[in-house]
């Protein structure tokens, strides 16, 4: 069962057909449910702070599960199942002025199978700081659970396995132009190869390398900055088949394609699409177990799906053909999804089940390796086991949503048995064909390799133990083991490297066994040659008649250049941050105008700034204008309640006369309210019981009517002394 948003839900059984809903989930955020993995039937489900049995009626010892007990968090809680044990699951969440990620699990045997809390495993603290996004995906031997700490701009990668959650997290810094503030976005891939972030503060997509095996997040590159004015990103999906990226732009109401099949980012960043343009403000999205992209059209009664969502737009489909019933009303987020189960076993590669030896024509039961999630056997059958009636050689595929065991059984009584031993080496990059013993009679045999392979040969290209049975009709059976080594597997390459324009530098081919020939592409010989500018550097290394073709890139330090924009207005009351556009490198030096050496600076008044770039080895500078004029309405993202008469009081400002029914709630990072009023002219003066409040971040959520127009508002606002 999937739950949309206000009192609506939907069964994915029913994706294709008729609707049936469930009014059930009141939350603006995405809930979090989860169904049983063959009948589609409703477990439990997480709605704003709380946990619900499959009756939709509270669990006893599931209240006050989350610090988010409004719902709005925007990846607020997801459902991962305990390795190993079908029956519980956790219940992450996050949420609350400071961030709090926390866990519970949840037993569904307890209480007659209806479920609860497993006492003393409730609403547990793993750490506080982070940002709204929070997605969880499978790796090998269990699943990453993955969140952003704002207060550090690092993505935490924490393990879960059998053994339990690792609280020492894989911690990757993931730095941005602008800091993505809370309200975002983040998804995996399907292939589990790329992490992708949409975040509404500062209004960029971002793109990362994720590796399942080590849980670490590198090279963030941004692929959308929300062109000439805000877009607001808010929902991000991935397609089936990872190769395209969708996103939802909540100001400019776009739901935006990109081609991630691009060799450049410049690249994906051209072959950004408009799927679809609607009058209305878009939300959450969500790859669905049909391979449809859903998305959440705010305040509404349907939810839109694009369908063929592999394909290049115009190839994909949007739709707006999933209504919903009257009393339903989607808001900002879609459900997360739940990974699947994980059978963990041991590392190898292979599985021994014994070998029979039974009379002719008697049936036999053959069992595969136990606790596998799915079985394929030489017929094509998937059950756990196979009955034959007849001796012979039977092969089982296996897979424990980890790794693919593979195991070769024989059966019958056979008059011989040979047992040969093959030991041979290959290179790196060639091929080697590995041949049976042939002493024995070859009239009427048959070959079945450990790869599955039933030819009389095998070719391969990694070394490695391979081996073969052979039968052939006069009931004699060999097996033949090959024990293939590599050569070159113990060597290290040298590292790319960057020098200044018109340097000269020494390049080292690498490490390598002794008596490795080095042939360079300029004709030098030996470790060393040298780069006068930048390029490839080929080189051939040859070992014991094994040769390695490889390159060593040079570039050149990038000319550091620094955009701080047109000369342009903001409104009073409204900081800027510059620069506009910056391509120097992270270690160049910075020295704006006042002295100051940050990469950034922070624009509240009037006046002409100007920024100087010093590289490796050049120089870049520029100068803007900017002018404070008063706007609309507005909020500010900073003030500072230090009696000076400027900024000494955080309230809406603008045209507040043609404000009603307004409401502002300010909290601090323990989730503290430190103001709440109504008054849209009043406001906090940075107090907290009557003494004056720490510096540093707090959050804000407002609602009011401006000219007849309901609005929500939320955001960090900065108290500076």
């Amino acid at each position: 069962m999937i739950f949309l948003g206000n009192n609506s839900g939907t069964a994915p059984a029913n994706i294709f057909g008729p609707f049936n809903f469930y009014p059930v989930i009141n939350t603006i955020g995405g809930g979090a449910t989860v169904s049983h993995t063959s009948t589609g039937n409703l477990l439990f489900y997480f709605n704003k702070g709380d946990l619900y049995d499959r009756n939709y009626t509270p669990m006893p010892n599931g209240k006050a599960v989350s610090a988010d007990t409004t719902g709005n968090t925007t990846q607020g809680s997801c459902i991962v199942p305990v390795v190993r044990d079908p029956k519980k699951f956790y219940v992450f969440t996050l949420g609350g002025a400071n961030g709090l990620l926390a866990y519970s699990v949840v037993d569904t045997a307890l209480r007659s199978g209806l479920g609860d809390v497993v006492p003393g495993q409730k609403f547990i603290k793993i750490d506080s700081g982070f940002s709204e996004a929070m997605t969880v995906t499978e790796g090998c031997k269990g699943y990453w659970l993955i969140v952003y700490n704002k207060l550090n701009a690092s993505f935490y990668s924490y393990k879960i396995t059998s053994s339990g959650i690792d609280f020492n997290p894989v911690v990757s810094a993931a730095t941005y132009p602008q800091p993505p503030g809370s309200v975002v976005s983040i998804k995996i891939s399907p292939d589990r190869r790329l992490l992708g972030l949409a975040a509404m503060t500062g209004s960029f997509v971002a793109m990362h390398d994720f590796n399942t095996k080590t849980g670490s997040i590198i090279n963030a590159r941004l692929i959308d900055t929300g062109m000439s004015s805000a877009a607001g990103f808010y929902g991000c999906a991935f397609s089936p088949d990872s190769r395209r990226f969708y996103t939802t732009a909540f100001n400019k109401k776009d739901i935006y394609q990109y081609d991630l099949t691009q060799v450049t980012t410049n690249a994906v960043i051209a072959s950004r699409n408009t799927v679809h343009h609607d009058t209305l403000a878009p939300g959450g999205m969500q790859l669905g177990p049909d391979g449809n992209v859903y998305v959440a059209l705010i305040n509404t009664q349907r939810v839109d799906r694009i369908t063929n969502a592999n394909d290049l737009f115009p190839g994909c489909v949007y739709g707006q053909d999933v209504p919903l019933n009257a009393s339903s009303v989607v808001l900002w987020g879609l459900p997360q999804r739940v990974p699947r189960a994980i059978f963990q076993r041991a590392d190898s590669a292979f599985v021994s089940v014994k070998d029979k030896v039974d009379c002719l024509n008697q049936s036999t039961v053959i069992h595969g390796p136990e606790g596998m999630a799915w079985y394929r056997w030489q017929d094509g059958s998937r059950s756990d086991s196979f009955v034959t009636n007849s001796s012979g050689v039977f092969w089982v595929t296996a897979y424990d949503g980890c790794a693919i065991f593979i195991d070769t059984i024989s059966v019958g009584g056979y008059s011989s048995y040979e047992n040969h031993t093959v030991r041979d080496s290959i290179c790196p990059n060639k091929t080697l064909i590995l041949f049976h013993y042939r002493d024995l009679d070859q009239t009427g045999a048959s070959w079945h390799w450990n790869t599955g392979s039933t030819n009389d040969s095998l070719t391969i290209s990694k070394p490695g133990k391979y081996w073969v049975i052979m039968n052939n009709k006069t009931c004699h059976t060999a097996i033949d083991t090959f024990d293939i080594k590599g050569i070159f597997t113990s060597y290290t390459l040298a590292p790319d490297t960057i020098i200044c324009p018109a340097d000269t530098i020494n390049l080292l081919a690498g490490s390598f066994p002794n008596g490795t020939q080095i042939f360079w592409s300029s004709g030098d010989t030996g470790m060393v040659t040298k780069a006068y500018n930048s390029g490839n550097y080929l080189f051939d290394a040859v070992y014991h008649g094994c040769k390695i073709s490889d390159s060593i890139g040079v570039a050149e330090y990038p000319t550091p250049k620094i955009e701080l924009g047109d000369d342009t207005e903001i409104c009073y009351g409204e900081l800027m941050r510059l620069p506009v556009n910056d391509t120097s490198a992270n270690d160049d030096k910075y020295i704006w105008q006042d002295g100051s050496t940050e990469r950034s600076f922070t624009v509240a008044e009037t006046g002409i700034y100007y920024v100087e770039v010093v590289g490796h080895c050049q120089i870049a500078r520029d100068t803007v204008e900017i002018t404070v004029n008063p706007c609309n309405i507005f909020f500010p993202s900073a003030f500072s309640p230090n009696g000076d008469g400027k900024n000494d009081i955080a309230h809406l400002m603008g045209d507040i006369a043609n404000v009603k029914d307004f409401e502002l709630h300010i909290f601090n990072r323990w989730g503290q309210e430190v103001y709440g009023g109504t008054d849209v002219y009043a406001g906090w003066d940075g107090t907290f019981k009557t003494k004056p409040a720490e510096m540093g971040a707090y959050y804000y959520y407002m609602k009011f009517r401006y000219r007849g127009k309901n609005e929500m508002k939320k955001g960090d606002i900065t108290l500076i002394k």
